[in-house]
């Protein structure tokens, strides 16, 4: 017990406020930004960079599993962002099924991994497993359990239900309306929301990542960060946190001070 109490294994964020050690699930509708903004915390990570001009990071290897967009559709956005990743710790995957675990333990473990992105959860399960069924709870604990092992931020990439009409933007997002098995969401460490509505006047977006579930206390639930999403080159700024004004920044100096 004192030998487990007095390790910080696990504990240390890879994205401080946002990104801890384990499964965390990225839900949104399609075309919301799912995948650009974590291009954009991978390259964040490679370099120890800040992720979108207020969240540090810790420089480590990282990897994209890339099922959801050929090489082409990638190519074009990582054009379009000014996509720099560094290309010492940035590993990038195009083929890849769950019967390939085996595989992707090494590959953690060769370059010593701590964040990876699965784009999308559906692409990857497509004809090996039903998503609605409970024994897709039993894979997602799986990569849960990997993550756990070798200290490493996993995100899957998952879609919403489609029960929004087309044309009108969706204000809101709750578990329920996590596409597949109950046990996706339940599987998973923490769970974040991403939301796309068009700003008023303007060709540029308002995107709001809200915390549906947070086992690492990361932050808390029904917790929103407001981002302002530039449709010149699809990136992400931080604008605030929920209602306020207040920066994260601003909230760790208070905190330090006491």
């Amino acid at each position: 017990f004192d030998s487990i109490m007095a390790s910080d294994d696990g504990l240390k964020p890879i994205v401080n406020d946002l990104l801890a050690v384990g499964l965390t699930l990225w839900v949104g509708d399609g075309w919301s930004g799912k995948s650009s903004i974590a291009y954009q915390i991978i390259e964040a990570v490679s370099h120890g960079a800040e992720f979108a001009g207020q969240f540090p990071t810790t420089k480590a290897h990282t990897m994209i599993i890339q099922l959801d967009e050929p090489k082409a559709n990638a190519k074009q956005k990582w054009r379009r962002m000014a996509y720099n990743p560094n290309r010492e710790n940035f590993e990038i995957i195009w083929s890849f099924h769950p019967l390939m675990i085996p595989e992707l333990e090494k590959w953690i473990v060769k370059n010593n991994t701590k964040v990876l992105v699965i784009d999308s959860l559906l692409k990857l399960v497509d004809g090996i497993q039903d998503i609605c069924s409970a024994e897709m709870g039993l894979f997602i604990y799986r990569l849960n359990k990997i993550a756990s092992k070798y200290n490493v931020a996993i995100i899957m990439v998952h879609h919403l239900n489609r029960h929004v009409e087309k044309g009108v933007e969706r204000t809101d997002i709750t578990p329920d309306d996590i596409y597949g098995s109950r046990y996706i969401y339940n599987g998973s460490s923490d769970v974040w929301g991403l939301l796309k509505n068009q700003i008023e006047g303007s060709l540029d977006s308002k995107f709001t990542l809200k915390s549906l579930k947070s086992r690492s206390s990361t932050i808390a639930v029904n917790q929103t960060y407001i981002f302002k999403g530039c449709e010149t080159d699809w990136r992400f700024n931080y604008e605030k946190m929920g209602s306020g004004t207040t920066t994260l920044k601003e909230i760790k100096t208070i905190k330090e001070r006491f």
